[in-house]
């Protein structure tokens, strides 16, 4: 059954990877669509953007796709996304957080806040490496009042580092592929799991 769902899951991504290296030259505009969505809480809770990340960076680091469009259209969406979340959530304040939607993931919000009291605008820059923090840490800074500038200081140096780390790994990982003949969505599936453990690491020893 779990050699099915990972062939199933090896399928989408060639799909995926496929019909981006068809449409690289809007590339950068999906890059920033899919980020910005991302995001924004209702809908960027079921984006796999881990995934999505590593696998267009796996194919900038085989120049399948152009490095600059990517990282620009990548870090500006997520500027963009995190800067409306954050603004909706300073003008609405507590009200926002008793949409039904964010009353289910009450723990995401519940965890980001105690990492936000103890590290402040930092908490911005370090919760952007996992999801549950880098969709509820925007809603916790708006909430609580931080100032704008503040913010979109840590948002805009979060955006680009968290971006490009993500987009290295995933050309690591496609050149390692291409170097030793591996199947490219194979490989990204390994490396996933790999960051997704890191994550969880990380998550258990600073964001608890």
């Amino acid at each position: 059954m779990v050699g099915v769902e990972e062939a199933a899951r090896e399928e989408e991504l060639r799909a995926v990877t496929a019909w981006l290296v068809e449409h690289a030259d809007w590339v950068g505009v999906i890059m920033f669509g899919v980020l910005f969505v991302e995001a924004l809480p209702p809908v960027g809770f079921f984006v796999p953007l881990s995934v999505i990340m590593l696998g267009v960076g796996a194919l900038v680091g085989t120049q399948a796709l152009p490095w600059m469009p990517v990282l620009l259209g990548a870090v500006m969406g997520a500027i963009a996304g995190t800067s409306v979340t954050y603004g909706v959530a300073r003008h609405y304040r507590t009200r926002l957080l008793g949409l039904p939607v964010l009353r289910t993931r009450a723990r995401w919000v519940a965890r980001a806040s105690r990492f936000f009291a103890r590290y402040g605008g930092l908490a911005l820059f370090g919760g952007r490496f996992t999801k549950p923090l880098r969709l509820s840490l925007p809603l916790v800074a708006g909430v609580s009042g931080m100032r704008p500038l503040p913010f979109l200081l840590y948002n805009v140096l979060s955006a680009l580092s968290w971006v490009s780390v993500y987009l290295m790994l995933g050309g690591v990982v496609g050149r390692v592929a291409a170097y030793l003949g591996l199947e490219l969505a194979g490989a990204l599936l390994v490396a996933v799991l790999l960051v997704w453990i890191g994550v969880r690491t990380w998550q258990r020893r600073y964001a608890s």
